[in-house]
């Protein structure tokens, strides 16, 4: 196995990093050096995007993803409050 040691000192793995942290720095980990394999606990995810070519959304962009699924639904006003009817 060979380790990419000018990588490592570059992207550090954030301390007490959450799952999607975790997962994103094992997708770039796993592009550019082979000093390890992924954890059990994330091979999936990671392999998943690696086979897709995706990079993992930040936190950011999911928050704008379902930002815009509310803007899009008619039955919702701009504050948040829903008009359904309730039976």
């Amino acid at each position: 196995m060979v380790l990419n040691r000018e990588w490592h000192r570059q992207h550090r793995m954030p301390p007490r990093a959450t799952r999607e942290q975790r997962i994103k720095w094992h997708v770039a980990h796993a592009k550019v050096c082979a000093c390890r394999p992924v954890p059990d606990s994330i091979r999936l995810e990671v392999e998943k995007l690696l086979s897709s070519g995706r990079r993992p959304l930040s936190p950011a962009a999911k928050d704008r993803g379902r930002g815009q699924k509310l803007r899009n639904n008619p039955m919702q006003s701009s504050n948040g409050v829903s008009y359904h009817r309730t039976h």
